[in-house]
């Protein structure tokens, strides 16, 4: 019996035929705070990320690093460069409804581009 689904190892091949859909009613105003500072006056921030980030809060550590390029290759792996192409350009319609979501300074760190490409290698990563 031929398997009706691509493998992992032939997707990056396909064409990107993912359906495009009103994306405004995935955003409802929420945000995504940083834990307080009165939560993290500790010696040992438990708070802070370790591992990976998700986001713009402490996407760049040095800590992270590795992580950060596995996302990158998650990414490459999985998405072709026309897809990817695509994916950023419908997050890049609604960067600023990204961006408000996210309170502080860091939100305001990454021009639209770069905030596209995170928000679409942290998803991938996600997945």
């Amino acid at each position: 019996m031929e398997d009706q689904h691509p493998s992992a190892n032939n997707t990056r091949d396909t064409e990107c035929k993912i359906p495009i859909t009103d994306h405004h009613q995935y955003f409802d105003g929420c945000r995504i705070h940083r834990v307080p500072y009165l939560m993290r006056f500790n010696k040992e921030d438990y708070c802070a990320t370790k591992t990976v980030s998700f986001g713009p809060y402490y996407h760049g550590l040095p800590v992270l690093r590795m992580a950060e390029e596995l996302k990158r290759k998650v990414l490459e792996d999985f998405v072709s460069s026309s897809c990817k192409e695509l994916f950023c350009s419908q997050i890049s319609e609604v960067i600023d409804q990204i961006r408000n979501c996210y309170v502080g300074v860091s939100r305001d760190e990454y021009d639209d581009g770069p905030l596209a490409e995170m928000m679409l290698q942290d998803a991938s990563f996600a997945i």
